[in-house]
């Protein structure tokens, strides 16, 4: 420790090096320095400086996501296409198309999520419930039928 003298190196209470005991260790003005009388400092982020005009910028919609409803035909859709329980692709094709009536009305067009997810999940509700309601009533005309000529011979007896 070449240079200093004693007094300005001393140890603080702490334990540390530090300035002389009862001495400001932050120069007026500076970081942590108090504000000026009269509250905040002046100039702030919201006032534009002489000369220059406020910035404005355009007002962007809210990014929204497709609604719940056509989320909800799309599931039912799918689960309509995979299981043989027809009333399920029946529901998601109601809910697709009134998924797609309110999207209309609110002003999206037709390429917006909200839209395109609805009218997938009409499509596979609609073929598939439809598919598997008519192998539903297949399947039954046939069992009467079965059931018909199974016991024919005891009704003509």
């Amino acid at each position: 420790m070449q240079g200093l003298t004693r007094s300005e190196v001393t140890m603080s209470a702490g334990g540390g090096l530090g300035p002389p005991q009862g001495e400001n260790p932050l120069p007026s003005g500076g970081f942590g320095a108090p504000p000026p009388a009269g509250g905040a400092p002046p100039g702030g982020f919201g006032t534009p400086m002489p000369g220059y005009p406020q910035a404005s910028y355009p007002q962007q919609p809210p990014q929204s996501g497709p609604s719940t409803m056509s989320i909800a035909s799309l599931i039912l859709g799918i689960l309509g296409m995979m299981t043989t329980c027809f009333p399920l692709g029946i529901l998601g094709l109601w809910l697709g198309a009134r998924a797609r009536k309110a999207a209309n009305s609110r002003g999206e067009h037709s390429s917006s999520s909200d839209n395109s997810i609805a009218m997938i999940g009409m499509i596979l509700g609609g073929l598939f419930g439809g598919l598997w309601g008519l192998y539903w009533i297949i399947s039954l005309v046939m069992i009467l039928l079965g059931f018909g000529i199974a016991f024919l011979p005891f009704v003509l007896d």
